[in-house]
């Protein structure tokens, strides 16, 4: 690998980051079936006992047996059943770099773990929680929850295979790092075309093409994009009301946020929260 490459791998290692959303160690579950849902996050579930099922859009119900772990990435649209009672360890979690690129967007993520992998799950949940609710009195216990972490996400990845073409892919992201973070830390903000090129020193014209090179979007769109889901992912974990989380966003007009949100994930701001709220609730 060149000393450039190098560099820039490293500097995109540095993005790397994780932020919990919620979840328990051996969460008790009743009868429930959720609605079909696309979530901002991704999904990791170890069935201690009970009648567990997971059900991709795309293809039949199957069943999640006690002693495997379920990984669903974010954006899958599914729905997951309990048929009875049953027990579960829950994780709902984000795992990012380069200024807020879903990890497992960069793979395919097997679905279901088994035997020795899924026990080793199993374990390090049960570490993430535990050190979890001594991070508030104690750096030491911050520390081991951040490597139960980063631990969780190495053990899905093993089991993992890159899609094509990531390494060229994650280069030609660090080119426009800079452009990513300043549009991530400033949604409700100016993100015109020429703002953003500036950072660059690009014309608009370079600009968009080595954006939309690097990231598959055109500049505009993967602000509509990251602005919708940074809202989808507030309807979800706050109770602001909409027309604050769409001004939040980057939205001054609330009808023309609900129309942007409804043509991009089927349904309005607030059917969304409603459908998805027993997420919140502490549900699978």
């Amino acid at each position: 690998m060149s000393a450039e490459n190098q560099s820039a791998f490293e500097a995109i290692g540095e993005t790397l980051s994780y932020s919990f959303i919620e979840g328990g160690f051996r969460v008790p579950h009743t009868p429930h079936l959720t609605p079909w849902r696309d979530l901002p996050f991704s999904v990791v579930v170890y069935v201690h006992c009970g009648r567990y099922f997971y059900h991709p859009e795309e293809d039949e119900r199957q069943t999640v047996p006690p002693g495997c772990t379920l990984v669903i990435p974010q954006g899958m649209i599914h729905k997951v059943e309990m048929e009875g009672d049953g027990c579960l360890s829950v994780l709902h979690i984000c795992y990012s770099l380069a200024h807020k690129m879903d990890v497992f967007s960069l793979f395919a993520v097997p679905r279901l773990l088994y035997g020795q992998e899924s026990e080793a799950m199993s374990a390090l949940l049960c570490d993430f929680y535990k050190w979890r609710s001594l991070s508030g009195q104690d750096i030491g216990a911050a520390i081991q929850q951040r490597l139960a972490a980063f631990e969780i996400l190495q053990n899905v990845l093993r089991l993992s295979v890159p899609k094509e073409d990531v390494s060229r892919r994650l280069l030609k992201i660090n080119h426009v790092s800079a452009a990513l973070q300043y549009i991530n830390d400033n949604l409700a903000g100016d993100l015109s075309r020429e703002r953003l090129a500036r950072l660059l020193a690009l014309s608009e014209t370079r600009f968009h093409y080595v954006f939309k090179e690097a990231t598959g979007l055109s500049p505009m769109k993967y602000v509509s994009n990251q602005r919708l889901t940074s809202a989808r992912m507030l309807l979800l974990t706050t109770s602001e009301p909409v027309a604050d989380i769409a001004a939040r966003t980057g939205y001054e007009d609330l009808y023309h946020f609900s129309k942007m949100f409804k043509q991009q994930f089927g349904m309005s701001p607030s059917g969304y929260r409603k459908s998805a709220r027993p997420v919140a609730a502490g549900r699978s």
